[in-house]
Formats: structure tokens, C-alpha cells, sequence
């Protein structure tokens, strides 16, 4: 498991963050897109993230082309941030089985946006995947993203 990953920053992953996708090209020209769930495989060795094309159109092409990827995970009710950074080691079609975890992530983020406010016909558009793949990270490092003095710092 890499350093800096413990049971408070897992449940915040597996709780249905919003989940946003950070990857560049070659030349280092950025693009995000949103993920639609997230797991920890066995061991914590290795995440799973499903992406969606939309926001970012180049997104699965960056990952082909580079390898790499920043996957940042927010509990949207206290804005607690953290993203892991590391190596694709695999991107597949969803499976049923990845479908079902897109499905319970969008209910439940939105759920959880609607009840601090946002208007739900927004949040509706805002979450929802189009052209979902599923992504296997190697995580090579861990920050804290949450707003404040701790932001960017390596656990």
C-alpha cells in the first residue's frame, strides 16, 4: 500500500465523493473528467476508478499516451480533499458488476449535493457519465487537497 493511505482516506473514497480525473498529454497540456465510483482492490495495491469521456474527451487518450493520472476525491459537505497520483496499469470496458457501482455513485452523490442546496435539474446534468471506462491505478503518492494551510502536502 503506498505511504500515506489509511482507513480515513479509504472510506472517504468508497463513501461516493465527488471524484474528479486529472491527466495532460505529452506536452503537458491538461484535461479533467469526472469518475462515477471507485474501489480499493484487494491488499490496497491497486484502485479502481470508473471515468467518464465527458467532461474530458481526451482523457482516455492522455491515459494511453502518458500513463498517468491524478484522481482527486471530495466529500462534498466538508470539502475534505485528497487525490492520488499513479500509473494506469489497466483500462477496460465496464463490466455489469461496474455498472452497478456507477449506478449507487450517481444516486448517492447527488443525494448528497441536492442536500446542501444545489438545484437538482444542475446537479442531474452535472453528474452524469457518458462513455464510461474503467481505469486500475497504481498509486504512487498521496496529497491532502482540502482547502488550507495542509493543501498539497504529501502523506
Amino acid at each position: 500500500m503506498v505511504s500515506g493511505l489509511d482507513s480515513t482516506i479509504i472510506d472517504i473514497i468508497e463513501s461516493h465523493p465527488s471524484i474528479i480525473i486529472g491527466t495532460c498529454d505529452r506536452t503537458l497540456v491538461p484535461t479533467v473528467a469526472r469518475g462515477f465510483g471507485a474501489r480499493w482492490l484487494s491488499g490496497g495495491d491497486a484502485l479502481e476508478v470508473l471515468v467518464s469521456c465527458w467532461p474530458g474527451p481526451r482523457t482516455r487518450t492522455n491515459i494511453e499516451e502518458t500513463g498517468r493520472i491524478a484522481v482527486t476525491f471530495t466529500a462534498p459537505e466538508t470539502f475534505e480533499s485528497y487525490q492520488i497520483k499513479g500509473r494506469v496499469t489497466e483500462i477496460a470496458t465496464c463490466t455489469p458488476e461496474d455498472l452497478a457501482l456507477a449506478a449507487t455513485f450517481t444516486e448517492v452523490i447527488r443525494a448528497r449535493i441536492v442536500a446542501l442546496g444545489e438545484p437538482p435539474e444542475l446537479v442531474r446534468v452535472t453528474f452524469a457519465a457518458s462513455g464510461l471506462f474503467r481505469v486500475r491505478v497504481a498509486p504512487d503518492a498521496v496529497f491532502v487537497q482540502t482547502p488550507g494551510k495542509n493543501a498539497g502536502e504529501r502523506l
